[in-house]
């Protein structure tokens, strides 16, 4: 890196548990994803008239979707979530005290869920520190 180490905030100062670290880089790497989907369907949101006749500005688009679109619309966004949560989340045991709340998995590395279509992830622990 040019700059270096850099952790302004201090996510992985010193007792910070590897658990923590991955919770955080999960958490960072979701919320980048959906933050650029976000951005290009709200661009083409505004360019583009988009399907059942929705148009407008796009902070009122989400309002013109008709309720069955709507649901399917939910339904996928929650199975894509309960799937990304059963691939890198271990399932709590619920009993008092237990250890595996909010645990990723050990061999899960944040934000590989298995989806690369275009074969873009390096398939070797080599590739994954050149990039």
């Amino acid at each position: 890196m040019p700059t270096g180490f850099f952790d302004p905030v201090g996510f992985t100062r010193s007792g910070i548990t590897l658990d923590d670290v991955k919770k955080y880089r999960e958490a960072e790497v979701q919320h980048g994803r959906v933050a650029m989907l976000a951005s290009v369907g709200y661009l083409a949101g505004e360019a583009v008239s988009g399907p059942f006749s929705i148009n407008g500005p796009a902070n009122d688009q989400l309002q013109q979707v008709p309720l069955p679109a709507f649901i399917i619309l939910t339904l996928f966004i929650a199975g894509a979530e309960l799937y990304r949560a059963t691939v890198g989340w271990i399932e709590p045991s619920g009993g008092p005290g237990s250890k595996t709340l909010w645990t990723l998995r050990e061999n899960y590395y944040p934000g590989d869920i298995g989806f690369d279509p275009l074969g873009l992830k390096p398939k070797d622990a080599k590739g994954f520190a050149t990039r």
